[in-house]
């Protein structure tokens, strides 16, 4: 076998076992699972909820469904830019229409939104 053929066909089997990485998006990381409200922040307040009955919600990806335990149902978008990804909640009886993203992890979830020049910090996590 000429030294050419021997080469390409190395080349080739080494090129066809590598594996594409996954690149997993904001929404992939909060879609489909139940966000539970652990602890939040905003001015001088602070609250903890901990392992307690409490606010969660839910994104279902096929449908861009938006769920909470308040009862209030709609569509959501999320916007993924270099270093400000946020989470728009389109419902009539929402009061907060967009959460922006700080930090997105497989069980945790840190959301920021701003009313009344005061900057409120949501800490979620899926409890398990």
């Amino acid at each position: 076998m000429r030294p050419i053929k021997k080469y390409l066909i190395i080349a080739l089997v080494f090129s066809s076992c590598q594996k594409e990485a996954v690149v997993e998006t904001t929404e992939d990381k909060l879609a489909e699972k139940v966000w539970y409200l652990e602890r939040k922040s905003g001015g001088q307040a602070n609250f903890i909820y901990t392992g307690q009955p409490t606010f969660s919600f839910k994104l279902t990806k096929s449908s861009k469904l938006y769920a909470d335990t308040d009862g209030i149902i709609g569509t959501y978008t999320i916007t993924e830019q270099p270093n400000l990804n946020t989470l728009q909640v389109n419902a009539s009886s929402r009061q907060i229409e967009a959460y922006v993203i700080k930090q997105v992890e497989k069980d945790n979830v840190v959301l920021e939104y701003n009313r009344n020049n005061i900057i409120y910090t949501l800490f979620f996590s899926t409890r398990k």
